[in-house]
C-alpha cells in the first residue's frame, strides 16, 4: 500500500474479504500509513470491510522507531473493531501484542523484520550467504549481532553482577551459561535461543489482564533501557538504546504531581 494509495488498500481488502470469512488481509504499508491523518483512513477501511488484518511495515531499519509510529499503531489497535496482527517485525511485536494485536511473527534475520522501502534510493544488502548472525538478549530486549553481545561480555567481565543480571541465560538450550558461547552455536541453536525467550515474555504478557498488559510492556522497556545505560557506564561502551524502546516509552503519558499528564 503506497503513500496515500486509498484504492490499494480498499482493493486488498475487498479480495480478502471475498475470499472468505478465514482469510486475513496482509496490508504492506508505507510508514505514512501510521501517520495522523492516515490512520484514520486505515482504521476507517479496516473496520468498513471487517476482515482481519496482518501488517507489514515498510522502513529501512526500524518501523516503529519513532513515537508517531508507535502511537499510529497504539491508535489503530485500540480502534479496530477486528483482529489485528503484524508480520515481519521485531521485539516491538511483543508490545503491539500488549496494546491488542492477536499475535506477531518476528523475523529470524533483520531482512524479515520489516519491508524494504520500494522507493528506496539504494536497493536493499544482497542475500549472498554472509548476513551477520542475530540472536536475542532478552534483559536488553534486543536482537543483536553475535559480535556486539561478545564485546558487551568482554566489557562487563569484571562486573559479576552485569554478567549474570544480563550476559547469563536460563533457557534450555543455554543451560545457565554466559552468552559468548553463541560464538560457535548452530543456526538451530540460536534460534532456539531466540524464540524460547519470546515465547515465555509472551506469555508473561498474554497471562495479564488486557488492562495490565500495557504498563506491564513499558515496565519491560524501561527496564531494557536501564540495562542499557547500566553497560554503558562500563567504559569500553558506547552502545545507543534501540529507537523502538524509547519511542515506546515516550508514547506513554507521563506522570505528573496531579496524575497522568
Amino acid at each position: 500500500m503506497g503513500k496515500e494509495d486509498k484504492a490499494a488498500l480498499r482493493k486488498v481488502l475487498s479480495q480478502a474479504k471475498g475470499a472468505g470469512a478465514d482469510v486475513t488481509a496482509v496490508l504492506p504499508l508505507h510508514s505514512s500509513w501510521l501517520l495522523a491523518p492516515w490512520t484514520d483512513h486505515l482504521v476507517d477501511e479496516i473496520c468498513s470491510h471487517e476482515t482481519p488484518v496482518a501488517l507489514v511495515l515498510e522502513h529501512r531499519s526500524d518501523p516503529l522507531g519513532h513515537i508517531r509510529a508507535v502511537a499510529g499503531l497504539k491508535c489503530l489497535l485500540e480502534r479496530a473493531t477486528v483482529p489485528v496482527s503484524l508480520l515481519s517485525t521485531d521485539i516491538s511485536g511483543l508490545g503491539a501484542i500488549a496494546h491488542g494485536a492477536l499475535w506477531a511473527a518476528v523475523g529470524a534475520t533483520s531482512s524479515l523484520r520489516h519491508l524494504y522501502p520500494a522507493d528506496a534510493s539504494s536497493p536493499p544488502p544482497p542475500d549472498n550467504g554472509t548476513r551477520r548472525r542475530h540472536t536475542l538478549v532478552l534483559p536488553l530486549l534486543a536482537l543483536m549481532t553475535v559480535e556486539k553481545i561478545l564485546e558487551g561480555v568482554q566489557a562487563t567481565l569484571e562486573d559479576p553482577n552485569l554478567m549474570h543480571d544480563v550476559w547469563t541465560c536460563d533457557c534450555r538450550v543455554c543451560g545457565n551459561r554466559t552468552m559468548e558461547w553463541l560464538a560457535t552455536a548452530s543456526p538451530t541453536e540460536l534460534a532456539a535461543h531466540t524464540f524460547e525467550p519470546l515465547l515465555h515474555l509472551h506469555e508473561g504478557i498474554t497471562t495479564l489482564f488486557p488492562q495490565q498488559r500495557p504498563d506491564s510492556w513499558l515496565a519491560k522497556c524501561k527496564n531494557a533501557i536501564h540495562r542499557h545505560h547500566e553497560l554503558n557506564a562500563q567504559r569500553r561502551l558506547s552502545w545507543e538504546v534501540p529507537r523502538y524502546l524509547q519511542a515506546w516509552v515516550k508514547s506513554y503519558p507521563t506522570l505528573s504531581a496531579t496524575g497522568r499528564g
